[in-house]
């Protein structure tokens, strides 16, 4: 295959592949040299494409190199492309025509080797995973790594930014989501424990136009402060009242093990009541404090 049917960035890729293959002392330029060669590319577009992806670049990095080191050497003579990535070449050739593109780019070339067989590069295909999440009522397709926490999914990949990263241990709760119904912290649940048909809520999905009784009761007693991780305790806080519609002080502090920065712990627990149809939530029953 001419270089000319390439992008500027695909022969630049290929040129540092046999480099590479050259430097290695491997006759044979495989696939794993040119993806090698994309993910070092300064100004590349491979290392932001599978980012989005979920995966773990510098793990596919690391892996790739272990993979050229394996390969076996030889002392001088001329690299030439393996059948492996004249495959690559071809099938990438394809991708650009099924996209009535020109040339071939290193996204066509980064979609071949993802779908190569037999080689160490077609790992990359092996490290993600394809799922199909029902986040609020609508199914998202999501691919990335089996480890990616459900938190990164649901604002990287769905796109719903209202949970929010607290700790990252689940600890504080500001991560909170219900899935199946339960109060889950969403930072240690990871994509690959998931079913198809788990239903995931979010703090956007808990209601149409912020209509919960929890949400309305928020509003009512001016429940946040700074705001940052009120969305979980809405969640923490509805998971609650479904459990127990009239929850005891005592009842809010065993289940609300969440974390207010800024100490609106009573402000939290009138509000619970309020929403519960209770008598003590009032205004005048809820000033920030800190929790005791």
């Amino acid at each position: 295959m001419r270089l000319d049917k390439f992008t500027l960035r695909g022969q630049e890729a290929i040129q540092t592949a046999i480099e590479a293959a050259e430097k290695q002392q491997n006759q044979q330029v495989e696939p794993s040299h040119l993806l090698f060669a994309m993910l070092e590319q300064p100004e590349g577009i491979v290392r932001p494409i599978l980012g989005k992806l979920g995966a773990n670049v510098q793990v596919i990095l690391n892996d790739v190199q272990a993979a050229i080191g394996r390969l076996p050497k030889v002392q001088g003579g001329q690299q030439y492309f393996s059948p492996g990535l004249s495959q690559v070449f071809t099938a990438a050739q394809k991708e650009a025509d099924s996209m009535k593109d020109e040339f071939v780019s290193t996204e066509h070339l980064l979609i071949a080797i993802a779908d190569a067989k037999d080689d160490n590069a077609g790992k990359i295909r092996e490290r993600t995973l394809m799922a199909k999440l029902n986040v609020n009522g609508k199914t998202f397709d999501v691919q990335a790594e089996a480890d990616t926490p459900l938190l990164w999914i649901i604002r990287e990949h769905v796109g719903l930014t209202g949970t929010k990263y607290g700790c990252g241990v689940a600890q504080c709760g500001a991560c909170s989501v219900h899935i199946n119904g339960e109060l889950q912290r969403s930072c240690s649940i990871p994509l690959g424990s998931l079913k198809a048909g788990d239903k995931i809520v979010t703090i956007e999905g808990l209601s149409p136009n912020a209509s919960h009784p929890i949400q309305k009761a928020w509003a009512e007693l001016d429940v946040p402060q700074c705001g940052y991780c009120q969305s979980g305790q809405i969640m923490a806080a509805a998971a609650l009242l479904k459990k127990n519609p009239k929850p005891t002080d005592q009842d809010i502090d065993q289940a609300m093990t969440n974390i207010c920065r800024c100490g609106t712990y009573q402000r939290i627990r009138a509000g619970v009541h309020l929403a519960a149809g209770q008598p003590n939530g009032s205004r005048a029953a809820a000033p920030a404090t800190s929790k005791s």
